[in-house]
């Protein structure tokens, strides 16, 4: 037996990575807590293929993108039940270099009338969403040259205005294996795309693609796109493409990777990887950036591996270390890097915002809730919907909660 607070959420939509405003906050905030026995149920579930790419959720229809045999496929399913509306699909061949799963690792982005997919291999497609017909597909591998990364093609395109903005990558013709060391740009870190057409409108950066996805913010009376890339913290105009500035953040070992979203709050940004260097802490505008608070090999306030840490009154939640075996739940202060607590034994995890509380995701599993508080570790209740791994956050959409696990989606709401 055990106790679990159950939610009773507002109407809200996820249309891509990490939420509404790519920032693992959920925009259901009205939470009314219910203290019982009854956790919440699984509504309905869907087997799924390879890949590690979660769900978006838009006007009651679930878009999920996985690999089903030698096929990338997109199906549109009913938030109601989890019947397919609609399926495409296109053919891969990719093989993970270090034996990971086969299958896309992105997930879907909804935008109007349209949703946008990127695949493993690097292909960009988009669809209709009445009927997942193809509006137009770009193989950016082919087109700019990408070497195929350690874990393939894993950052989240973002859209802003008329265009969709990619981390690409390319590399010029004849560039070696990434496992060399050796691989250099092409200057097409970052592309963007007119979203309806598919025509490139600009490409900038000479630096690799890395699994950190790009985020706007605005201040200063303009907007400005942040890019977490293999080589550290680049930041653009996201209107014509022109760099802002630059700051190195990488391990000096070959094999790793940046995979964290940056963190922004007001005009201060947070960039984090697990491999070595942990968090540096920057303040960013007209001027360039400002290095805040820089974590060192001896002390790591917040070294998250691929889980984007979520801030919230001043503090950040998020998951320190690289390993299974050494991760850990973590809370410190934004400003400081003062550790307020930590809860280990939970694996590494990834967690999303709601209200007053966190979605805590174990890569085992287990689902837990917890409250996002900086005086200690506390933990509602928990349950284990899917089986391991499970490594991405929980969306939530109308009321319900999803959750990928390897070979299912499951859809939690109120039980019966």
């Amino acid at each position: 037996m055990f106790t679990i607070l159950f939610l009773l959420l507002s109407a809200s939509d996820w249309p891509g990575f990490l939420g509404p405003n790519r920032n693992g906050v959920a925009d259901e905030v009205n939470v009314e807590q219910i203290w019982g026995d009854a956790a919440p149920e699984i509504l309905w579930q869907v087997t799924l293929g390879e890949g590690y790419a979660g769900p978006a959720i838009v006007h009651n229809r679930v878009y999920v993108f996985d690999r089903q045999n030698n096929m990338e496929r997109l199906r549109c399913l009913d938030a109601k039940n989890g019947q397919v509306k609609w399926v495409q699909s296109y053919p891969t061949n990719y093989e993970d270099m270090y034996g990971f799963s086969n299958g896309p690792r992105t997930t879907p982005l909804v935008d109007g009338q349209l949703v946008y997919t990127f695949g493993v291999e690097g292909m960009l497609s988009c669809r209709d969403v009445s009927n997942g017909s193809l509006v137009w597909q770009i193989d950016t591998r082919a087109k700019y040259g990408v070497v195929q990364n350690f874990f393939g093609v894993g950052s989240a395109p973002l859209i802003y205005r008329d265009m969709i903005i990619v981390m690409v990558g390319g590399s010029p013709a004849d560039s070696p294996n990434i496992k060399s060391g050796k691989t250099i740009s092409n200057g097409s870190c970052v592309v963007a795309f007119n979203k309806e057409t598919g025509a490139e409108i600009y490409r900038m950066g000479n630096y690799l693609a890395s699994y950190a996805s790009p985020v706007i913010t605005s201040h200063s009376g303009r907007d400005w796109c942040l890019v977490f890339a293999r080589a550290g913290l680049l930041g653009l105009n996201p209107v014509n493409g022109q760099q802002d500035f630059f700051f190195p953040w990488r391990a000096r070992r070959n094999e790793t990777v940046n995979a964290a979203t940056p963190v922004v709050h007001s005009q201060e940004i947070l960039i984090t990887e697990s491999y070595e260097n942990g968090a540096a802490l920057l303040r960013f505008g007209d001027a360039g950036v400002t290095p805040l608070r820089l974590d060192d090999r001896r002390n790591q306030t917040m070294a998250s591996h691929w889980a984007t840490p979520i801030y919230h009154q001043g503090f950040l939640y998020g998951c320190h270390g690289e390993k299974t075996s050494n991760a850990m739940l973590r809370c410190i202060d934004w400003e400081s890097g003062e550790v307020m607590w930590e809860e280990a034994g939970l694996g590494r995890t990834s967690i999303t915002l709601l209200g007053k509380y966190l979605l805590v995701q174990s890569e085992n599993g287990v689902l837990r809730l917890v409250g996002a508080q900086a005086s200690g570790y506390r933990e509602i209740g928990q349950l284990k919907p899917v089986g391991s791994p499970a490594w991405n956050a929980p969306a939530v959409a109308g009321g319900r909660i999803y959750v990928r696990g390897p070979k299912r989606l499951v859809c939690l709401g109120p039980p019966s």
